[in-house]
This record gives structure tokens, sequence and C-alpha cells, in this order.
């Protein structure tokens, strides 16, 4: 009951902040975890094992959009990054002219490095930013699991911001 209802609140959060923003200098973010496998495990499992998973993890997309922001920032037209649900996408109806940045996490070890792969969608150059990007990012040194795994969702950030940037 407690992951449902955080997990009511991160969607909540995601709507109100798309509908506050202008989607014309928008890019919507929108991160899969399913299939990723983490320590070794499946995310059903880490949220056994990991309590505070679904409180911690729209605070480690935040660490991931600031540095994202940072970044597609400065580019010639200047971009903000909205996360948003998977789930929530589909209800935003038509947004074939927003530029949407999917990210799979694919692995995150023990240090929090992790791999992900990213598929831009609605660019200038769609065939060239479709195909799955893999990115290697490295994670923390020091702390808990989950804030290594932040460590390595900023260094996401600025990684696929750079790539994001270039699609634009």
């Amino acid at each position: 009951m407690k992951h449902l209802f955080f997990s009511f609140i991160f969607t909540l959060f995601c709507i109100t902040n798309l509908l506050s923003q202008n989607l014309e200098h928008a890019v919507i973010i929108v991160f899969n975890y399913e299939n990723g496998i983490y320590r070794g495990v499946f995310e059903n499992e880490v949220v056994s094992s990991e309590g505070d998973w679904y409180i911690d993890r729209p605070r480690y997309e935040r660490r991931f959009l600031n540095e994202f922001n940072k970044i597609i920032g400065k580019s010639r037209t200047p971009k903000m990054g909205i996360v948003c649900t998977p789930e929530y996408l589909t209800e935003l109806g038509d947004v074939s002219a927003v530029p949407i940045v999917k990210i799979e996490i694919l692995t995150v070890d023990d240090n929090g490095n992790l791999t992900a792969n990213v598929i831009i969608e609605n660019t200038k150059d769609s065939e060239k930013f479709l195909s799955p990007k893999l990115f290697k990012c490295s994670g923390g040194v020091f702390g808990t699991w989950l804030n290594l795994f932040g460590d390595g969702m900023e260094s996401l950030g600025s990684a696929a911001g750079n790539y994001t940037r270039k699609a634009l």
C-alpha cells in the first residue's frame, strides 16, 4: 500500500509538472526500470530488499534531471527536461512535436555503476536517434547502495543530456 501511495504521489507530481510547463520548450523524459538487473536481481526483488526504493527513486531522477537540464539548456534552442511516467505519456495525447527521451535502465552493480539504453524520438533526424544508444555510467564510491545508484543517475543525466543536445 505504501508503494502504491508513493507511486501515485510521483505520478501526480509528474502530471502537475507537465501541465505547468510550456511543452514547446520541453523534452519529455520517460524512465523504464522493469527489465533492469539491480545487483543481480530484478526490480521487484529490489523493492523487498531496499524498502526505500520507491521513495528514493524520484529523488535520483531529480539528480538525473538536474544534470540533464544543465547540459540541454546550453543548446541553440534551450530546452528543459521534464520527467513523465510511461502511463501518463500515453494520456498526453499528441506529443509528436515534443522530443521524448526514453531511458531503459539495464544494469546497476553494487557501486551504482549503471548501463542504460537511451532512445530519442521526435527530433529533426529521428532515424539517427531511434536506435538505442548504450551508456555506461559511473556510480559512487561511498554510501549506501541507493546513494551510489543516485551518483550513477547523475552521471547518466550528463551523458544523456549531451546526446540529446546533439539530437536537437
